[in-house]
C-alpha cells in the first residue's frame, strides 16, 4: 500500500506539472483546473462503474476485468504513441493586456 500510494502521489505530481509547462501563461491556472476536474471525475466515474461491476457481478470478476483492462491498455501504449509534435505556447495578443491598479 505505501508504495502504490507513493507511486500514485509521484504521477499526479508529474501530471500536474506537465500540464503547468504545456499550458501557455494566460491560461495556465484555468488549464490546471479543468485538467484536475476531468481527471478527478474519471477517478469517481470509474470508481462508481468498477463498484457497480463488483456488486451485479462479484468482486472477482470485476478483478479480472480490471486486470484484463490493464493489460491491454499497457499494450495499446507500445503501439499507439503520441507524436512528437511542438506546440505554438506564444500568448494569445488579440486583446490588449488589462491595467492592474497597483494600489490594491
Amino acid at each position: 500500500m505505501i508504495v502504490g500510494g507513493a507511486a500514485w502521489v509521484s504521477f499526479i505530481s508529474l501530471y500536474n506539472v506537465q500540464v503547468l509547462n504545456q499550458a501557455p501563461d494566460w491560461v495556465r491556472a484555468r488549464v490546471l483546473a479543468v485538467a484536475m476536474l476531468v481527471f478527478q471525475g474519471s477517478v469517481a466515474a470509474g470508481s462508481a462503474t468498477w463498484g457497480a461491476l463488483a456488486a451485479r457481478e462479484g468482486v472477482e470478476t470485476a478483478l479480472l476485468w480490471a486486470g484484463a483492462g490493464a493489460m491491454v491498455s499497457t499494450l495499446l501504449a507500445l503501439f499507439l504513441r503520441l507524436p512528437n509534435v511542438s506546440l505554438d505556447l506564444t500568448p494569445w495578443n488579440h486583446w490588449r493586456a488589462p491595467v492592474v491598479d497597483s494600489r490594491y
